[in-house]
């Protein structure tokens, strides 16, 4: 296969036109200038030596331009192979696809819901070999124990009920297709995870969890769906019809753990029912994964293309110098050594991206980030800063990547890869805290790439989490309010009956006087009431209530 990495670099070629007009209207002023003169014929034929040569120049400047400007979209061919031991262990993904996946009590679907957890787990899983098969009525092996992750994820998003002619669900059967294709010759750990809403429809899932246990095979089994159950699409009656039962009321399809919880209890692995944040479901099950033995797996093989710009510079090299032998002017050296200069320095900055990409994907994010701060030294392209940004997100410095990716964007043309930038802007302004800038990041996102899916369920995310922030505040805020209203209220008793601590003075001392001193204030402070409520029933007229705020 060919390509041009950088295929920007073909536009240059517009100016070898332009530049042939120039000669031309510098020959068309020559034989002007000439023919004041004499004859401007003649006087040319009387050098053919010299209107060679200026041919000959003309020729060896525009090939050799021509074929800087290929050197500098660097053409690539084929693939170059890296190889690296690895140490991991064997899991196959067993994928529930029937028809009931399609439902949507965990939106968009339950089917979605499993791609995108799966491709999380592949790249989560990198270093191991991993399969896929996937099982409605009947199981079959889509892909064997491979490192080729990329094949795994193109054959994810093939993934629909329609690819399987027999409906149903049957554990047994998938089981039964990981017992026959794992790989017994090396000791290593072997789990099976399977992820489905739990309906089985076909006998002997114990027998086949107990074959597994016997042959070493762990089983892992994720729940999707929910207790509550949602409709079943059915798109052959119409987009919003959906299946129904022999009386004609809609099929609930509901998650049912009981029959995970077996496969999981009689393997000795685990159960899992996925949330909505599946992070946390991704985190419980990779912590579970980690304590199985690794051992020496076959070769992993990083696919790169092989360049040839060297080749391109080469042949351009020969023909500048040709055409700065002929002429010797010091315009052509100039121009021969700035091209040169530009061409070693651009593929000397894209070494350093590539160094990066091979250390990232080995999961080496410290070595990885040299790399790309090596590249941003040399030349600050959007690609190093978006990449930069991925390899500090996955060391956990959200607001330094947030930055990265920040710059990437002010660089970036409206295309797929800014709404990327801008998913990734989202994600580590989320893991800040700052969800209301994520929102921002998101719908940007989704302005340049309308229908993400990815994106449009962290932004429902996001949006929930904002919403959660501002009922706390307001909650807080009215919680300060009435604490605040409760001590004006305090305030406003005690200054409304100005007479109650002395009330209460005074029966303290009474407790201390004798019985006749007592009887004698007493009568003294019904005197003193008398008149404080002559006073009041005056002034009775007047409002004294507290007006409060709302």
């Amino acid at each position: 296969m060919f390509r041009f990495e950088h295929p920007a670099f073909l536009f240059g070629l517009c100016i070898l036109p332009i530049l042939g007009l120039i000669h031309f209207l510098v020959l068309r002023k020559k034989k002007k200038e000439l023919a004041r003169i004499g004859n401007a014929s003649l006087l040319l034929n009387d050098s053919p030596t010299i209107n060679k040569l200026n041919k000959r120049k003309i020729v060896f400047f525009t090939l050799g331009i021509f074929f800087v400007l290929i050197s500098l979209a660097n053409p690539q061919m084929g693939t170059k192979s890296e190889v690296v031991k690895t140490n991991g262990f064997d899991v196959f993904l067993a994928l529930d696809i029937s028809k009931s996946m399609m439902a949507a009590d965990m939106p968009p679907s339950r089917l979605d819901r499993l791609k995108r957890l799966s491709e999380e787990l592949i790249r989560s899983l990198t270093g191991n070999r991993i399969g896929l098969i996937v099982f409605a009525g009947n199981a079959y092996l889509q892909t064997p124990l491979t490192t080729d992750y990329r094949a795994l994820l193109l054959f994810l998003q093939t993934l629909s009920p329609d690819i399987v002619s027999n409906q149903g669900t049957n554990f047994s059967s998938a089981i039964s297709v990981a017992l026959r294709y794992f790989s017994y010759k090396k000791a290593n750990g072997k789990a099976l995870i399977i992820l489905s809403d739990g309906e089985n429809h076909e006998p002997g899932l114990e027998d086949a969890a107990r074959q597994a246990a016997q042959k070493g095979i762990s089983a892992f089994t994720i729940g999707i769906g929910t207790p509550e159950g949602a409709k079943i699409p059915d798109y052959s009656s119409g987009f919003n019809s959906f299946k129904t039962d022999e009386n004609g009321n809609p099929v609930i399809s509901k998650l049912e753990e009981e029959n995970l919880q077996t496969i999981a209890r009689i393997t000795r692995g685990n159960y899992y029912a996925l949330s909505m944040d599946q992070s946390s479901t991704l985190n419980s099950l990779l912590s579970d994964l980690n304590r199985f033995e690794k051992t020496g797996l076959e070769t992993r093989v990083y696919s790169e293309y092989r360049s040839f710009y060297q080749l391109f510079l080469a042949i351009a090299c020969f023909f500048l110098l040709f055409e700065f032998l002929l002429s010797y002017r010091k315009m052509s050296i100039t121009m021969v050594l700035a091209l040169l200069s530009t061409s070693l320095f651009s593929q000397n900055d894209h070494k350093d991206l590539r160094e990066g990409d091979r250390l990232y994907r080995q999961k080496e994010t410290v070595a990885a980030e040299e790399a790309y701060r090596k590249a941003l030294e040399k030349k600050a392209t959007p690609k190093a800063w978006y990449n930069l940004g991925n390899a500090v997100y996955n060391q956990g410095r959200f607001e330094e990547s947030a930055n990265n990716y920040q710059q990437s964007i002010d660089k970036l043309n409206p295309s797929g890869q800014k709404a990327n930038a801008y998913y990734n802007l989202g994600n580590a302004l989320y893991q800040k805290g700052n969800f209301k800038g994520s929102i921002d990041a998101y719908k940007q996102a989704l302005r340049i790439k309308p229908g993400d899916q990815e994106t449009q369920h962290n932004l429902s995310v996001a949006l929930k989490k904002q919403q959660q922030k501002e009922q706390q505040q307001q909650q807080q805020e009215n919680k300060q309010k009435q604490d605040q209203q409760k001590q004006d209220q305090n305030q406003d008793q005690k200054n409304s009956n100005p007479n109650k601590n002395q009330q209460e003075q005074g029966e303290n001392t009474q407790r201390k006087l004798s019985k006749e001193e007592a009887e004698a204030l007493l009568n003294i402070m019904d005197e003193e009431e008398k008149k404080v409520q002559s006073k009041l029933r005056q002034a009775g007229k007047t409002n004294s209530q507290v007006k409060k705020d709302w």
